[in-house]
């Protein structure tokens, strides 16, 4: 086996299980190493000087081989495999998804025959209003609650664009990468998305600076202004700008999360584009219309557990001033309020339903005179079939993110050393042509299928008025589950294996040397790399289980007949169940 800055060669290879296998591996270029998942197999490789590997594979199915040793900034996708035949793990897997997707669906023709005659869902009790504890109150009541969210994120950023215009430019070596895309990312996707909704634009910092000059305040509210107030034009309120950002994102992945001085000037643009837009527009339009990521969370936060909501709809529908959606004075203390900002992102708490454009910012809270805003537990996944807002842009999103997830699964943690090259603009020719194959599949054939999905299923159902635009529209809102448990298993599966770079970035942020707390020279150990397949295929199993019931209900609210329901929802299923076992045999085929 040959390596090379950054893939293996060959990248893949295939034995029988008990086999003993020999590796002679010789470095190319520069000083490697050589990990073996489940084997506990590390050594350096040294241009020069072949290093030899022997183990005996008694363990079936795919072995991930990393490099072991920092080798350039493409370092922590330097990957190449073993498969150990039979692939009987990857076998038993796929097959478990075929009868999880079969039994969902037999299950859901019970429930769509209780179902006959109830084409729209009810409305859900209302869960733990978290404001019982009166600690949480006091922490949204007070008035620096954002501000105190919003600095440590502030100082951090500045940090990472400071390390990545001027930090050593590998990766593994530069605060600015592990900072963002293993412990921020990491945070986010693992626990933030499922759990929080949209909390973590609540502390953004990119926003912070354009908000701050605007209001002319930093925490108290103002009664000055900098900014010139312009309503959004109402033809560019929706996402589609947002989608249009995620793509370029997602096409440029790998630059990003490689480069430095990328993820320094993306969050410095970010910064500064904040900050012109609160100059020009009223409020945080940005959030809500332009920042990709604002947008990627409004997607995912439908998931969350976690709602803020009005109390009493009728305490709302009678309140004058609405102060919620206006903001309030130090006036509105005489009522029970408490001097607040308006809504950032235009939300109306009377009337709000899902957690799309709710921050989190704690500003209605403070606002509202009547105590009329609870904090509140629900179940997962509530706003996907309860909302009375399908929009067809968001509707995209959902896809987008599908099609780009399984595309940069394919770049970053698959075999392929050229597709590497590629996507990282080894050549302006190869990128091109990536680039080209990259928007044909995330913007062409995923919502070509889901479109001929989505007619076969209008055809079944015998509903001549029912449109397939509906049900194209409906059913990319129940892949949102299967695409977030995808990205969650995607991203531990590089997270886990490059966390213990955290110990040297922190002593040495910029990479020069210096050895701030004594554990730069900590050695790098992949964290719980055994248990990846394990949480690949149980991820993959969650989401495509709450995908087809999330498609179940989302037929009964669209057909509404049980028998019609139950055939409109088998096209969905079949294809849900294809794409899962495509996203299976990246990771473990």
């Amino acid at each position: 086996m040959y390596v090379e800055q950054f893939a293996f060669s060959p990248s893949r290879i295939a034995v029988k299980k008990g086999q003993r296998v020999n590796l002679r591996i010789i470095s190319k270029d520069v000083t490697h190493g050589i990990f073996i998942d489940g084997y506990g197999i590390k050594k350096e490789v040294v241009p020069g000087r072949p290093t030899v590997v022997s183990f005996v594979a008694d363990r079936s199915g795919k072995i991930q081989i990393r490099c072991s040793v920092i080798c350039g900034p493409l370092h922590p996708f330097m990957l190449g495999e073993i498969v150990v035949q039979p692939n009987t793990p990857f076998l038993a897997s796929s097959i478990v998804l075929l009868l999880l997707g079969a039994a969902v669906i037999g299950f859901v023709e019970t429930g769509y025959k209780a179902s006959t005659g109830n084409p729209h869902p009810q409305t859900l009790r209302a869960g733990l209003d978290l404001f019982r504890f009166s600690w949480i109150k006091r922490i949204f009541d007070w008035r620096s609650f954002q501000f105190a969210l919003i600095i440590p994120g502030l100082a951090a950023s500045i940090l990472v664009i400071l390390t990545g215009f001027w930090g050593t430019p590998i990766g593994a070596k530069n605060f600015s990468m592990i900072s963002v895309w293993v412990l921020w990312w990491g945070v986010l996707v693992v626990f933030l998305l499922p759990f929080a909704a949209r909390a973590w634009c609540a502390a953004c910092p990119v926003p912070a600076a354009g908000e701050w000059f605007s209001r002319g305040a930093f925490v108290e509210r103002a009664s000055r202004s900098f900014s010139l107030g312009f309503s959004w034009p109402r033809q560019l309120r929706n996402r589609w700008l947002i989608n249009i950002g995620l793509t370029l994102i997602l096409l440029l992945g790998l630059i990003i999360t490689t480069r430095p001085w990328v993820t320094a000037l993306l969050i410095l643009s970010l910064i500064l584009a904040a900050a012109t837009f609160h100059f020009f527009f009223e409020r945080r339009a940005f959030c809500r219309y332009i920042c990709p990521i604002g947008g990627f969370l409004g997607l995912y936060s439908m998931v969350s557990p976690l709602e803020l909501r009005s109390k009493d709809e009728t305490v709302c529908r009678r309140c004058r001033h609405k102060a919620c959606y206006r903001g309030s004075t130090l006036a509105s203390e005489r009522d029970g309020g408490k001097a607040a900002y308006p809504c950032p992102l235009s939300e109306f708490t009377g009337v709000m339903e899902r957690n799309n454009d709710c921050i989190l910012c704690s500003e209605c809270v403070k606002a509202c005179p009547y105590d009329n805003v609870a904090l509140r537990t629900r179940p997962f996944f509530a706003d996907l079939a309860n909302s009375k807002k399908w929009r067809l842009d968001e509707a995209w999103l959902s896809l987008i993110m599908l099609g780009g997830g399984l595309a940069n699964l394919a770049v970053k943690l698959g075999h392929w050393g050229w597709l590497k090259e590629w996507a990282n603009l080894h050549e302006t020719k190869g990128f091109l042509l990536y680039g080209l194959v990259f928007l044909f599949w995330t913007v062409g054939v995923v919502p070509a299928i889901h479109w001929v999905v989505s007619w076969v299923s209008r055809t079944l159902s015998g509903r001549a008025d029912l449109t397939t635009k509906a049900i194209f529209i409906g059913y990319a809102y129940a892949l949102v589950p299967l695409s977030l448990m995808i990205w969650i298993a995607f991203t531990l599966s590089f997270v886990l294996p490059n966390l213990s770079y955290v110990a040297s970035v922190v002593s040495d942020p910029f990479g020069w040397g210096v050895d701030l707390f004594g554990i730069r020279e900590e050695p790098w150990r992949p964290y719980l790399t055994g248990w990846l397949p394990y949480i690949q295929v149980a991820s993959l199993a969650i989401g495509l289980g709450l995908t087809l019931k999330a498609g179940k209900e989302i037929a009964v609210r669209l057909v509404g007949n049980g028998r019609q329901a139950l055939q409109a929802t088998l096209p969905f299923g079949l294809f849900s169940t294809a794409m899962t076992i495509l996203f299976l045999a990246l990771f473990r085929g």
